[in-house]
């Protein structure tokens, strides 16, 4: 869904840049996350990218389009 360099929205924490895409080991399945940084307190944050739609992540500018609704 997203690729590295992406501009996206994660509602919990703000806006930050899809630096990496990473494959991980957890209870004995591998997931897919996205690894997103997030320049305020310089935060890196790790999403499952099966989670992407419950979390309500966004490409950056759709948003700035649905808050200006």
């Amino acid at each position: 869904m997203y690729k590295i360099g992406d501009s996206v929205v994660y509602p919990m924490h703000g806006a930050g840049v899809i630096e990496d895409i990473e494959q991980k080991e957890v209870l004995g399945k591998q997931q897919s996350y996205y690894v997103m940084r997030i320049p305020i307190g310089d935060m890196k944050v790790m999403i499952p990218s099966r989670k992407v739609i419950t979390y309500c992540i966004c490409f950056h500018t759709s948003f700035l389009a649905h808050c200006q609704e």
